[in-house]
This record gives structure tokens, C-alpha cells and sequence, in this order.
């Protein structure tokens, strides 16, 4: 009897809640998503605005508007794990643990170990993959952050924001010189902190572009709990207005940047690296210019082999610039909606999303263009060189594609992420590439030598595929997963 009332109250309170008007709304919300999810990655409570994979296109990074990232085992269709948590009042402008507000950018450690976000609230964080933790937090930028990458080798962060700067991060440590060594046990389980700035006399808190002494001694800071590890940022002013987008060269030899402003710049080292590193922080100078649109430009990716970069603007159109010099190569026109994001395939096509709720591919006819050198004319494309990938009811906000190009990801306004199969040919190739780089021994246990912020030496361990990626949309049935373990990967061994 008293388990039968406890039942009836509940029943009686469900009831109650349920007919609040913003209650029904949200539980019809839920059965809507709930039944139109199928394939699709569900949990976030707000729009996927940029996504990362990994290499193997087996897990994928969501950074969302609900303040939060998740990692998803693409293969599982899973959640894994969760970084920070979801406001309860988010529409009020509440704060959970994690990011005070939307995640704009996230990017995954050449390792695969450690993820990079930033977000509106100017904050840079790191955290780790298999459970969610934050590792540190790096306070500098002035205005919002809109974009974050990891240098190949994983020694150096990248970051661009609002403040129109790019700014390097790295770690120095008491026996080594990158993020290698670092992991929760040296920050005593806390959150390792450093804040860059100065107060002025007016007590207010302003940013320093010039690497003097007095410069580096007030932007370096130490946390209590780990004092022999220091953190070094370094500040370059790089357009005339917010810096959107930011990638590092397949090489680790270049940077380009996008701008609100409509130019790209593309960056070089001030003098050659080392043999067997790369360029750190305060080592880089501007090497071309190129006033790509009239609108913000507001997404990059380079090609696989670094020979030219993609970038995406506000216009809606599609530029391929030259990854040398910045030489125009291909455009294409007006889309309807801006480019959100671009990715480019194996095979060299730009593959983008628009607000026009489409994935399309873009023909690499920009090749030609870059074979012939300054005699040749940029290649202008028409709509039939555009095809269409990909559909959705709502719109696309961001793209990733895995390393050996075989898995695409679509970020999407409903919340959800969607994984996309390649066409055949583009696995085949994929899978050939990486057949290319297996190395002959058959151990499956490696050292990473990505080095910045895994924990435990950096050893990783392979193991077996579990099957194939899910299905895509609108792209035919399952294809075989092309990844295959235990591969050797420039910059980081092991399973990713």
C-alpha cells in the first residue's frame, strides 16, 4: 500500500511539472530529438560550433554554445566524456564548472591524449580525453577567442582572438622544456592557472606586444602546488581586426590566419628551427598577405601535403590560396550563407558547410593551377564544380575530418553531431596512405612524441577496430573502417 501511494504522488508531481507550459515544451523537445536522432550524436544542449577528430576518425571533440565539449566514440555513436558542465540557468547566463561561456574552438593533441578549447569567456583550457578533466587554464587574451590549434609536434598551443593577436602557449617544466611531463599529480589534482597581463596605473588590465625582460617577468606566473613548471606566452600582433581562424602547416613550418578584416596572412619562422624541433613562441614572422574578400574569413584548413590552404568566408565564397605565398589558385562564388567551416580531402577537394544546411566538395581544380605556377591564372568555379554531400533539416555550423581524411563530421544547430563515410575512392586512397605509413614492426605499444601534455610518459597502446564508422547520410550503406592501428604517424606513434 505505501509503495503504491509513494508511486501515486510521484505520479501526481510528474503531472504537475509536465503541464508547466516551458516543462511540456522542453519534454516534446526531447521526444522530437529522441526519435529523429538515430545516427546522430545526441547530449549537447546547445549548437556544435566546432568539431576535432582525431587520426584514426574513430573519436571526435564537440565544442558547444551549452558551455561544454564531449568526446564521442564515433564507432559506438557514445558519449565518453564530458568537460565542464551545462549551466542549470544557461539561457540566464549561469556558469558550471569548465568554460563561463560558449566554447567557440577545439582542437585535439597530435597524440590524441589532450584537448585545446577556448571559448567567449577568454580563456584558454586544457584537458584530458579519458575523463573529462581540466588540466590548466591560460588567462591573457584581452577579448574573446575564437580559434585554437596544437603545433604538430604538440610542443606549442596556438591561439587567436577578438584582440586581433595570435598567441603561442608553452609549458617549461623542471626536466623538460614542453607539456611531456605534465599531467594532474604535478598540480597536486587542481587545475594549473597562469594569468598574462599587467595592472596600469589606471587599474585596469592591459596586454604588452614587445617581449621585453619586465614583459616576461610579469606574464610569467606560478602556481603554488607546482612551482617548478612555468608557462610562456607569447604575443603576435597579427591583423586589423579579430583573428577567426588559425592552423598550423602538416609540417609545422607555416601558420595562416583569417581575419574579420578579409585578409589571410601566412607566417614563417624568424629563423630555422632547430634539427628535430620546431619553431616555439616569439620565433615567427609575417611572409604573405592576401586580401582573400571583402567579409571576414572565417575558416582555414590546409591540404594534406601543405602545398595550399582552403579558407571559407562570410560572402559564401571558397578561396584556395597557394601555401607557399598565398597566390590565389581556385574560387568559387557566393554560396547561400557563409562557409561556417572547410576541410580538405585527400584527393585535394575543399569540402564545406553553409547556412544553407548543406555539406558540398568542391573539385580540386586548383592543382593545375598550382603545378603551373605565377603563369597561371586563379581557376574561378561554378556551381557544377560544387556537389552536394550532405543535406540537413537544420543548419551546419562546423566540419572535422580525421587525419587520414577517410571520416567527415558535421557540427549541425539541432545540438548534434552527424558522422559522414566518405565516397569509396576517398577510403580507398585514405586506406592506402595509411597502409603507406605502417611501419613493419608489430608491436602495438609506443612512445608519443607529441610530447605537450601527456601524462604517463606519453605511452599509448594500440588495439583491434571494432568495426566501421556509421552510416552516412545520404552517401550509401557502411564502408569499411581504413584505419588501421598501430601505424606510424609523423609527430605521434601509436593509436590516436
Amino acid at each position: 500500500m505505501a509503495f503504491s501511494l509513494v508511486k501515486f504522488v510521484e505520479l501526481i508531481i510528474w503531472f504537475i511539472e509536465l503541464i508547466n507550459p516551458l516543462n511540456l515544451l522542453d519534454y516534446i523537445f526531447k521526444l522530437v530529438v529522441r526519435k529523429s536522432s538515430a545516427g546522430k550524436l545526441v547530449g549537447h544542449c546547445g549548437t556544435v560550433r566546432c568539431i576535432s577528430a582525431n587520426k584514426a576518425g574513430s573519436k571526435a571533440i564537440s565544442a558547444s554554445g551549452d558551455h561544454t565539449l564531449r568526446v564521442w566514440d564515433l564507432e559506438s555513436l557514445e558519449c565518453t566524456a564530458t568537460c565542464g558542465s551545462v549551466p542549470k540557468n544557461l539561457t540566464e547566463g549561469g556558469c558550471g564548472s569548465g568554460h563561463g561561456h560558449v566554447v567557440t574552438g577545439v582542437s585535439l593533441s597530435p597524440c590524441g591524449n589532450r584537448i585545446a578549447s577556448v571559448s567567449m569567456d577568454k580563456t584558454v583550457r586544457v584537458w584530458t580525453v579519458a575523463d573529462g578533466d581540466c588540466l590548466a587554464v591560460l588567462r591573457g587574451h584581452m577579448q574573446i577567442v575564437h580559434c585554437v590549434a596544437w603545433s604538430p609536434a604538440g610542443s606549442t598551443l596556438l591561439t587567436g582572438a577578438s584582440d586581433r593577436t595570435l598567441r603561442f602557449w608553452s609549458l617549461r617544466g623542471p626536466n623538460s622544456t614542453t607539456w611531456m611531463d605534465f599531467s594532474p599529480r604535478h598540480a597536486g589534482g587542481d587545475e594549473l592557472e597562469f594569468a598574462f597581463g599587467h595592472c596600469s596605473a589606471r587599474e585596469t588590465v592591459e596586454d604588452l606586444h614587445e617581449d621585453t625582460p619586465v614583459y616576461e617577468a610579469l606574464t610569467t606566473r606560478r602556481r603554488h602546488n607546482a612551482p617548478g613548471f612555468t608557462c610562456r606566452m607569447h604575443t603576435e600582433p597579427a591583423h586589423e581586426s579579430s583573428v577567426l581562424a588559425c592552423a598550423y602547416a602538416p609540417d609545422g613550418g607555416r601558420i595562416v590566419s583569417t581575419s574579420a578584416d578579409g585578409t589571410v596572412r601566412l607566417w614563417s619562422p624568424a629563423a630555422p628551427a632547430k634539427q628535430g624541433s620546431e619553431a616555439g613562441p616569439g620565433e615567427w614572422k609575417l611572409l604573405a598577405q592576401c586580401d582573400a574578400d571583402e567579409r571576414p574569413v572565417v575558416s582555414c584548413a590546409w591540404d594534406v601535403s601543405g602545398g595550399a590552404v582552403a579558407v571559407g568566408t562570410e560572402s559564401g565564397s571558397v578561396v584556395v590560396l597557394d601555401g607557399r605565398g598565398l597566390r590565389p589558385l581556385q574560387r568559387l562564388g557566393e554560396q547561400r550563407g557563409y562557409v561556417t567551416s572547410v576541410a580538405v580531402a585527400l584527393d585535394g577537394a575543399v569540402l564545406f558547410c553553409t547556412g544553407a544546411r548543406e555539406v558540398k566538395r568542391l573539385e580540386p581544380l586548383w592543382k593545375a593551377a598550382l603545378d603551373a605556377g605565377d603563369k597561371s591564372a586563379m581557376v574561378t568555379s561554378g556551381k557544377d564544380d560544387a556537389k552536394r554531400l550532405a543535406a540537413f533539416k537544420d543548419g551546419v555550423a562546423s566540419l572535422a575530418l580525421s587525419a587520414n581524411r577517410a571520416v567527415l563530421v558535421a557540427g549541425l544547430v539541432d545540438y548534434s553531431l552527424q558522422p559522414l563515410a566518405l565516397d569509396p575512392a576517398a577510403a580507398a586512397a585514405a586506406a592506402a596512405a595509411a597502409a603507406a605509413t605502417t611501419t613493419p614492426s608489430s608491436s602495438t605499444t609506443s612512445t608519443c612524441a607529441c610530447g605537450a601534455w601527456c601524462g604517463g610518459g606519453g605511452k599509448h597502446s594500440g588495439r583491434a577496430s571494432r568495426g566501421a564508422p556509421p552510416n552516412a547520410v545520404g552517401l550509401g550503406p557502411r564502408r569499411a573502417h581504413v584505419h588501421t592501428r598501430g601505424e606510424s604517424v609523423p609527430g605521434c606513434s601509436g593509436d590516436a
